[in-house]
């Protein structure tokens, strides 16, 4: 029979394991005072919610994604209840299975939002500060496979194993995390059993392990895909980083996992060129040796958000958007660009509140441990009244701190794009407080700090730091 499309049902169940204490390794410190109640402390503060926490599975289907030729296949698939560690159900809102064409490219993405700050640690009874989802299980249920003149429909799978596969992620109050799937049909093979004389499908693990890098790492891990952005056009255009194709950047934007870059779409006081180029580089970085220069940058495109009205009478908004794009393996002439990752992004003073012209903000990673990516920015601020109504950064550094040690490494923003460590300086981050105001030395429960001992003109040797969770 010569297959043209393979139609399968997956179920997927994940194990979850909630933690407040971030589950991380490193050195990460318990104790301390709890987040939540008390005066709200004064200074700069974060304004995210205390929401959901959004984890978006993107299923991305095609063996072009993979090492082999592309084939033409498709796939159903199912998720039924994420259960935690004690229990909890999270109840995805599918009741129809998800429809995959697993040669065609696609990126499904299939949300589903947990509740994180309204659950507490069975330790301490305070707010968990992270959620973390630690293993799921692959059950396909049926796969259909049509031909031209015939079709092969089993629900005879075989050498799927029930152990379940390990996964790390993590989700943050009124954040988003994405995890990659990669599923294509070079994973699923029709067999004849020598006994009965029937078909079957055969699970080819290797495949499934090689795509979605299990053969080199030992979980999959998920990404913080929602990405705080910063404005550039403040800066001068020697300071600013440049884009790919070597123009200047007037946004940068911080997930605490990634970087990002993008021009001045919609913006009218940059050249020409700028206001309708919707050009976005994500900025990768060495996991292995993240210090040394080895960044690249990947081609994508972006939105800027968009006016709606969820009450008659009544203004709101949605976030910006992005997605990094990829040549399709199916294109012959490598010309054609196919999906790979989407996200939303949204504008950094509209998050934090009571924000002075020079202070630090600060981003957790997927880890929760005591590394986090940090900036440095001066800006100017415009108000109506006493509403910040948009911010312009003057002068930017990067870089990453570690709240165990006090340690605090900057670079000029311009290195993004390649790593560079030319114009590195030091500071020290202290006074390490929680919600409440009151000092801490745990990781998870930090909100606030000072960032001290900076010595780059046009900056104070000492500035408030925030923490961008909730």
């Amino acid at each position: 029979m010569s297959a043209l499309r393979n139609w399968a049902l997956f179920s997927i169940a994940i194990v979850v394991g909630a933690t407040g204490c971030g589950g991380a390794g490193g050195g990460s410190s318990s104790g301390g005072t709890g987040g939540g109640g008390g005066v709200v402390p004064s200074g700069p503060r974060v304004l995210l919610e205390s929401k959901p926490g959004q984890l978006e599975l993107s299923f991305l289907t095609g063996q072009g994604r993979s090492t082999f030729a592309p084939g033409d296949t498709q796939a159903s698939v199912e998720v039924p209840d994420f259960v935690d560690s004690r229990g909890m159900i999270v109840r995805p809102p599918l009741d129809a299975p998800l429809r995959l064409q697993l040669n065609g490219y696609q990126n499904s993405i299939f949300r589903v939002n947990a509740d994180v700050s309204t659950l507490t640690e069975a330790e301490t009874g305070r707010p968990l500060n992270s959620r973390l989802f630690q293993s799921y299980e692959l059950s396909v249920t049926s796969i259909l496979s049509e031909g031209f003149d015939s079709s092969f429909e089993s629900s005879d799978i075989r050498g799927i194993p029930s152990t379940g596969y390990p996964m790390n992620t993590r989700l943050f109050p009124g954040r988003y995390s994405n995890l990659q799937l990669f599923v294509n049909d070079a994973m699923f093979s029709v067999e004849t059993d020598v006994d009965s004389g029937t078909s079957f499908y055969q699970f080819n693990e290797p495949e499934f392990l090689r795509a979605n890098g299990l053969d080199l790492s030992p979980r999959i891990s998920s990404s913080i895909s929602d990405y705080l952005t910063f404005d550039l056009r403040g800066m001068s255009a020697a300071d600013r980083p440049k884009l790919l194709t070597g123009r200047d950047a007037y946004r940068v934007f911080f997930s605490g996992d990634n970087y990002a870059l993008a021009s001045g779409l919609g913006y009218t006081d940059v050249p020409a060129a700028d206001q309708t180029n919707g050009e976005f580089n994500a900025v990768t970085r060495n996991d292995l040796d993240p210090d040394s220069a080895s960044n690249n940058l990947i081609d994508g495109k972006f939105s800027l958000p968009g006016q709606l009205s969820l009450v008659p009478g009544v203004a709101g908004s949605t976030p910006g958007t992005y997605s990094l794009l990829q040549v399709n393996p199916s294109d012959p002439f490598l010309l054609s660009r196919i999906t790979s990752l989407q996200g939303i992004w949204r504008e950094h003073h509209k998050l934090v509140g009571n924000m002075p012209e020079a202070m630090a903000i600060a981003f957790p990673s997927s880890q929760d441990n005591e590394e986090q990516d940090v900036v440095l920015i001066r800006q100017t601020l415009e108000r109506t009244g006493t509403t910040v109504t948009a911010a312009r950064v003057t002068q930017m550094y990067y870089g990453v701190q570690n709240l165990n040690t006090g340690q605090v490494r900057l670079y000029p923003l311009r290195n993004l794009p390649t790593g560079s460590k030319v114009g590195e300086v030091f500071a020290t981050v202290g006074d390490i407080k929680d919600r409440s105001g009151a000092s801490t030395v745990s990781v998870q429960q930090a909100r606030t700090a000072t960032l001290s001992g900076l010595s780059i003109s046009g900056f104070p040797t000492s500035v408030p730091l925030v923490i961008y969770r909730y």
